[in-house]
């Protein structure tokens, strides 16, 4: 079972969040890395090469579009395989996108902040200057938006491919952690999502 999964966007903090999380409830992190590695022990391609295939801009109406469909059939077999087992894993990647969210079993969740905040977090966390921050939200944030242009023809971050969208900008990362674990709690058993 996978009760909430957190969409990456770059300096959100989004992996600390899910971190402190994984620490309050007890609950391990699965994240795409780790599931690309999963499905590459049983192919013929290593995850890297899965990685690339899945994240390249194809068209719909090349051979490489075809192929990129068939991996992510068969990541979403994995996710569902994950969803229906007994054990509870919280889910951190861009196959976040590939999880139905329509039971309210699982809350798919996007943390987002504007510009300026993700290159001054960047800076600090990664002791990068101001251009090497920006190059490198800008090339995460093409990443994601061939993702969700290729499923969903949509940004990466619009609000209604998520159940809950939490603006984090200065706000305290354990404020952030508390709200998600407050949704975790109230629902359980009965299902997630919230704006925030």
């Amino acid at each position: 079972m996978i009760p909430i999964a957190i969409f990456p966007c770059s300096f959100t903090d989004g992996a600390r969040v899910l971190g402190e999380l994984s620490y309050t409830l007890s609950i391990p992190i699965y994240t795409d890395q780790r599931l690309l590695q999963k499905i590459a022990d049983t192919s013929l391609m290593s995850a890297e090469t899965l990685r690339s295939r899945l994240f390249s801009r194809a068209y719909p109406a090349s051979r490489r579009s075809f192929e990129k469909e068939r991996l992510i059939n068969l990541v979403r077999q994995h996710l569902e395989a994950m969803r229906s087992a007994d054990e509870q894993w919280l889910y951190y990647g861009y196959f976040t996108s590939l999880l139905e969210s329509g039971d309210g079993l699982i809350n798919k969740i996007l943390i987002i902040a504007d510009q300026d905040c993700r290159v001054q977090r960047a800076m600090r966390q990664e002791g990068l200057s101001e251009s090497r921050a920006q190059a490198l939200i800008q090339e995460n944030d093409e990443t994601a938006a061939c993702w969700t242009q290729f499923l969903f023809s949509s940004s990466p971050y619009h609000p209604e491919l998520y159940d809950t969208v939490i603006r984090y900008e200065c706000q305290d990362l354990l404020d952030v952690v508390a709200s998600i674990f407050m949704q975790y709690e109230e629902v359980q058993p009965h299902g997630l999502g919230n704006k925030i």
